[in-house]
């Protein structure tokens, strides 16, 4: 038995006072990471909203946007980049929820393998591959799903709208 441990398996009260002490700072990290990605996914989800409905007000009218090949472009750059954000916010609340686990089994269940150590040695010490982006993404495949969906939106816009423009599309007058 751990030296961490007194008789009867329950651990120290100093090392139950610090694994209760992360588990509140760390409670506290996760619920603003999950503020920090629900507003981010509301800002991008209504952004592209607001930016298709621009889009198709405009092809509506008859008048394509100038330059929308490289509106598009810009457009699919970002939606990348947004993907690739929330991948960060989620493996960080991914990691976020792993520690609290370890916390959890040793208060509750006074598991000295599972000693808190804190949670910049935590990150240093386990290992990077279960918060890599395959990873993430089985996690939270709703988000994932989500966001790979719109990428594939735009990049096969973006095509769609090049080949037009500049390749035997046959519909060249519409964009002349």
């Amino acid at each position: 038995m751990s030296s961490d441990c007194l008789n009867g398996g329950r651990c120290s009260d100093i090392n139950l006072d610090f694994a209760r002490s992360e588990w509140e700072q760390n409670r506290i990290q996760t619920r603003m990471a999950l503020q920090a990605i629900w507003r981010l996914e509301i800002v991008i989800l209504s952004g592209y909203a607001a930016f298709y409905g621009w889009l198709v007000s405009k092809f509506n009218a008859g008048v394509p946007p100038v330059g929308i090949e490289y509106i598009l472009s810009i457009s699919t750059i970002f939606c990348g980049l947004c993907l690739y954000r929330l991948k960060v916010d989620y493996s960080i609340l991914k990691a976020l929820g792993e520690y609290s686990g370890l916390l959890e089994a040793y208060i509750y269940g006074g598991d000295a393998q599972s000693k808190p150590v804190g949670w910049q040695k935590y990150l240093n010490d386990t290992s990077r591959p279960g918060r890599e982006f395959p990873s993430v993404c089985r996690r939270y495949i709703g988000a994932t799903i989500t966001f790979a969906f719109l990428l594939f939106v735009n990049c096969g816009l973006t095509g769609w709208v090049i080949y037009l423009r500049f390749g035997d599309g046959g519909i060249q007058g519409f964009w002349a």
